[in-house]
């Protein structure tokens, strides 16, 4: 198969799984038109009608389901042998990628990369942050240090601390409460304030815990925050009636990946650094 026949069909298997062009140009990283332009380039070249057009988005009609099924193993097939390559490489200069949230990369990654480069010279390190679990079956990032319940199965690594999150309010009084919206939503925290919290008791909203936190200290409301954001600014005092959550720290990579001896040398010294600091957390 050509290159850029590959390239439509992955195009035709992102709206497929994506259900809409809109959204699978927001996982592309392209243009709405793009996405439309490259799956019908691809209806024309292979003569195959790949979706019905709906209001409600692109549905696979039954007779595609299998096309659909094979090209989402020849792209795992793929992704598979890149990660062995990846993985059979050697220590040596090179970019990893670290994935995290944007908690850990304000509060504790910069830092501890930092001094893990004065270490390594020639190591280089790229932080994407996201609160949001990056395709690892996709090489989006190398090495994950996330706060979760526990590692999903494709995924091996180790718990090195825990992240507390609890109750803040701001220093002069006020009433409701800055919710969470997004991936954070379903932290925990999250949970109890839908559990807790009346709808009109909710003042603002944001999808990270960084936002919460500025938000908080700027009087909008009391928040959960994880304490190694909140604890020592001076606009944010901490509440005593809620409960805090106690969440694991894992250090972890792609099982294809774990045992590339620059990625297994990094996650052990990252692990590391950050057990150093639990009580911090």
């Amino acid at each position: 198969m050509q290159d850029d026949n590959w390239d439509d069909l992955r195009f035709v298997l992102e709206v497929a799984e994506a259900g809409s062009v809109s959204a699978a140009a927001r996982r592309l990283g392209v243009n709405a038109s793009t996405v439309v332009r490259r799956v019908g380039a691809a209806e024309i070249r292979f003569g195959v009608r790949f979706f019905e057009r709906t209001a409600a988005g692109y549905a696979v009609p039954p007779d595609s389901l299998d096309v659909i099924a094979a090209l989402r193993e020849a792209r795992d097939a793929i992704a598979g042998m890149t990660r062995r390559l990846e993985g059979s490489r050697g220590a040596g200069p090179g970019w990893i990628r670290v994935t995290s949230t944007d908690t850990l990369c304000r509060a504790v990654l910069p830092g501890i990369i930092a001094d893990l480069r004065a270490q390594a010279a020639d190591r280089r390190v790229e932080l994407l942050v996201s609160n949001t679990h990056l395709d690892f079956a996709r090489l989006h990032a190398d090495i994950t240090v996330r706060p979760a319940p526990a590692l999903s199965e494709e995924m091996v690594g180790e718990k090195v601390a825990v992240l507390r999150i609890a109750a803040f309010a701001p220093v002069r009084s006020t009433s409701g409460w800055v919710g969470l919206s997004g991936q954070v939503a379903a932290t925990e925290p999250g949970r109890w304030l839908a559990d807790n919290i009346a709808e009109v008791d909710l003042h603002s909203r944001a999808d990270s815990f960084s936002a919460v936190a500025d938000l908080v200290a700027a009087g909008a409301g009391n928040g959960f925050l994880p304490v190694i954001l909140a604890e020592g600014r001076r606009y944010l005092r901490r509440r005593n009636s809620e409960p805090t959550f106690e969440v694991p720290i894992w250090v972890a990579s792609h099982a294809d990946m774990a045992h590339a001896p620059r990625l297994k040398r990094l996650r052990e010294e990252l692990g590391g650094a950050i057990a150093a600091i639990a009580h911090r957390l």
